[in-house]
């Protein structure tokens, strides 16, 4: 038999094992609380591409290496990439034999490395 609940619903056997599973859930401590925030190195990241200087060295590295894939030659999906990642060569990051033209593909096919 179904009971009804004060909220409108029915109380079907498998709502009521539902709802004993969460209610006997164990509640998550606070060391996820400890753990650093994506939004923090989300900021800094947008905050160094849409600087002048990113974007000054973007553009000569245009004009230095043409707008087409260094390993493929697409024309499309260009993106400057670092050579050596920024996050472990920060000193490297607006450096120009740093950086070099790569489509999306090839820039993806070479994070998975």
């Amino acid at each position: 038999m179904s009971e009804l609940l004060k909220d409108g619903f029915i109380l079907t056997p498998t709502r009521r094992a539902w709802l004993e599973t969460v209610e006997t859930a164990p509640i998550r401590e606070a060391e996820d609380q400890t753990k650093p925030k994506k939004v923090k190195r989300s900021a800094k990241r947008a905050r160094f591409y849409r600087s002048p200087e990113w974007r000054e060295a973007r553009e000569k590295c245009f004009a230095e290496k043409g707008r087409a894939c260094v390993e493929c030659g697409c024309p499309e999906q260009i993106n400057v990439d670092h050579i050596k990642p920024r996050s472990k060569f920060p000193e490297l990051a607006l450096v120009q034999s740093n950086l070099r033209p790569l489509c999306w593909p090839c820039n993806k096919r070479k994070g998975t490395k």
